[in-house]
């Protein structure tokens, strides 16, 4: 009498992941997520295919993202660390890209970029003797003129390199007011909030200061608008602030008003450290 065989399917389309050499018992790689190869993979339509998914998947994750971080403050942090991360982009990614518009968008004269003729005038920049430094280097009125031009075009460019040191600097904030078990969850949330800020300052300059010099003043220092502006942004950032610590730490009202103003605190006395460390840097790198 013979014995009919049968056959495991699943051992039949079993084979090995090309990237970490585990059985495949599907699709994907079960251990690190690789795709079964196939030939078809090669064909030049599958190649178009997977560069529009691949664009359109990125905008997906980016808007989305995007629409999160303004509309539900301290969502997406919370999120992340609940381990809900495939539908959104990850923290870093996303300051990332917004650093890139920001810059693409606003330019040289940015937020964290500083003119030479501040730190000749203005407090508190002269406290740590910026005026007599430039009149060193800077003698006369024609050599300023031409250490202005170098100075504020290395300004622009090099502001630009060193942002991620703000994320661990606005994160001192968090450990400081409120309780978390680990030093990772205030980065989390102070990228994301810093994510926001970029954001943020993207659309005022963009739609809002640069268009008001250049069409209403001509391109004239006005400060009575840049006072105004600037206590506007600190505002509504402090009211984000508010709602992404209520929302992230579960804080009470008062604990997220003072880590509202401990966070907005530091972010200033970082901004005007980093603009001095840059004053320094570009100064000794001009050497006139």
């Amino acid at each position: 009498m013979r014995h009919k065989t049968t056959v495991n399917p699943t051992v039949e389309n079993k084979t090995e992941c090309i990237s970490c050499g585990s059985v495949l018992t599907g699709n994907y790689c079960s251990v690190c997520g690789e795709k079964r190869f196939e030939l078809h993979d090669l064909a030049l339509k599958h190649y178009a295919e997977e560069s529009i998914e691949g664009i359109t998947h990125f905008d997906n994750k980016f808007f989305k993202s995007v629409e999160l971080l303004i509309t539900k403050p301290g969502l997406l942090a919370l999120d992340f660390c609940r381990g809900k991360r495939v539908p959104f982009m990850r923290p870093f990614a996303l300051f990332f890209v917004c650093n890139i518009f920001y810059f693409l968008l606003i330019g040289q004269n940015n937020l964290f970029s500083t003119p030479l003729t501040s730190f000749y005038n203005f407090y508190p920049f002269t406290e740590f003797h910026t005026k007599e430094i430039i009149n060193q280097v800077a003698p006369t009125n024609e050599k300023f003129k031409v250490v202005a031009t170098i100075f504020n075009q290395k300004m622009g460019i090099e502001s630009k390199a060193f942002l991620a040191l703000f994320i661990p600097l606005l994160a001192i904030g968090g450990v400081l007011v409120y309780k978390r078990r680990y030093l990772s969850e205030h980065l989390i949330f102070s990228t994301y909030l810093f994510a926001f800020l970029l954001l943020f300052y993207t659309f005022i300059g963009s739609c809002i200061t640069n268009p008001y010099y250049y069409f209403f003043v001509k391109g004239n220092y006005d400060s009575t608008y840049d006072l105004v502006s600037a206590l506007t942004a600190w505002i509504i950032f402090g009211v984000y602030c508010f709602f992404a610590s209520r929302r992230f730490y579960k804080a009470s009202i008062i604990r997220s008003v003072i880590g509202s103003l401990v966070i907005m605190l530091l972010f200033l006395v970082c901004l005007y450290g980093y603009r001095m460390l840059l004053f320094f840097k570009i100064i000794d790198s001009i050497g006139i």
